[in-house]
């Protein structure tokens, strides 16, 4: 037992110095973590306004309300470890989404990040992630980095989270997941809480009926 507790120990410090979890960025929450709590981390920010939440990537996976100025969004500028990082909160004062782009961070950063079950995107990252939300999803095969920058991503259950990395070494293979070639340029992390519960439209077709 006291070995277990040891390990435990270990285990629980290797998170806090990373601060890399499922449904977390650093020291943000998705859900969770309030105006209040970011302004005791960063300060006042450069820009706080009210807003929609967009993702152009993923926004058919977003609810319609989205699109409405019911969300408060702030930026800030060189801000522990990051050139800029804009977070998206809810009316209730809950964060719904982390858009950073952090200095110099490599890829391994991503290892304990959205479960670290990260893939390479597609052309299409909608499709991806319904494909991944389907009763079946269908493995992703590795394929060759060919482009200065490409896109993975991941899902949890509560998140939403793409990363767009800059590739150093264009045509490298992809090694062992989720170690990837190349930096972090921008990572977005997305609260499911703000999903869409409508069907995607390309759902269940319905067989003609006999006559």
């Amino acid at each position: 037992m006291r070995i277990f507790g040891i390990f435990a120990a270990i285990f629980l410090a290797c998170i806090a110095v990373t601060g890399q979890t499922a449904d977390r960025w650093n020291d943000l929450v998705l859900d969770e973590t309030t105006p209040p709590q970011v302004l005791a981390l960063y300060g006042e920010p450069r820009i706080y306004r009210d807003s929609t939440l967009h993702v152009y990537d993923i926004q058919p996976l977003l609810s319609a309300d989205t699109a409405k100025r019911n969300f408060e969004t702030g930026e800030w500028e060189n801000a522990k470890g990051h050139k800029s990082i804009m977070l998206t909160f809810t009316m209730d004062n809950k964060l719904r989404m982390i858009f950073a782009t952090p200095e110099n961070a490599g890829t391994k950063t991503l290892e304990n990040l959205c479960g670290g079950n990260w893939k390479p995107a597609g052309q299409d990252l909608v499709k991806d992630f319904r494909a991944e939300m389907s009763s079946n999803p269908k493995p992703v095969p590795t394929v060759p980095i060919t482009k200065k920058w490409y896109q993975i991503y991941a899902m949890t259950p509560r998140t939403f989270c793409v990363a767009d990395i800059l590739n150093e070494i264009p045509n490298s293979v992809l090694p062992i997941m989720p170690i990837y070639p190349g930096r972090v340029g921008i990572i977005t992390m997305v609260s499911r809480a703000v999903e869409s519960k409508a069907k995607s439209k390309t759902a269940g077709k319905k067989l003609p009926r006999k006559r």
